[in-house]
């Protein structure tokens, strides 16, 4: 699968959810040629100084990557403001990053959504939010040609709960699924094509 164009979306890091004084609408993230660019879109920008984008290996320990200041006037959409940041260097296996927001004080509140880019070695791209999830899950792949694929999961007891076999098309295919009938607890989820597995993930459902 062709690793040059993909988009990925965010997963649950923080439980407490904690508020920032700005209110981010969204946080994505594009790959090209190689590199990892990510975008993010805000309103109700109080008081705000910057932000600093960070990049983990393990979803637990974070270094921030690049500080974008705030620009009240560019990029303006009604009030809405829209930032950039590029990682060049994004490792095999998972990237995940975070925002942080930095008040003009200098108080610094991460946000409670993470973006998690999947890079695998055979250059599959998947990806699978929220996590940890209540109601819906939701599965986007991305694909430059036409493939049958066989979506399974699996609970922490090795009983398959839910089969998906779909046709995926060029392009990013969008599927979800209700998860409020499951019970708490870890599951797995497994992508075949042609009978041969693709790519493995954990989910937790609250």
């Amino acid at each position: 699968i062709d690793s040059n164009l993909g988009q990925y979306y965010f997963h649950s890091a923080n439980p407490s959810n904690i508020v920032l004084p700005v209110t981010i609408l969204d946080f994505y993230g594009t790959k090209r040629n190689e590199v990892h660019e990510l975008t993010w879109v805000t309103t109700n920008e109080k008081n705000n100084k910057c932000y600093n984008l960070q990049h983990s290996t393990d979803a637990v320990h974070y270094s921030t990557m690049e500080t974008v200041l705030c620009n009240m006037t560019a990029n303006s959409m009604a009030d809405t403001f829209l930032y950039h940041a590029t990682n060049h260097n994004p490792i095999q296996g998972h990237n995940y990053y975070r925002l942080q927001q930095v008040d003009i004080d200098g108080k610094i509140t991460n946000d409670s959504k993470q973006l998690d880019v999947v890079e695998e070695a055979i250059g599959i791209q998947i990806s699978i939010y929220p996590n940890p999830l209540d109601d819906k899950l939701y599965i986007h792949y991305n694909a430059i040609k036409t493939s049958d694929i066989h979506i399974k999961i699996i609970n922490s007891i090795g009983s398959c709960i839910k089969q998906i076999k779909t046709k995926m098309f060029p392009g990013t295919n969008k599927i979800d699924t209700d998860v409020n009938n499951w019970p708490s607890g870890i599951y797995t989820v497994l992508f075949y094509e042609k009978g041969e597995l693709l790519f493995t993930d954990k989910i937790m459902k609250r």
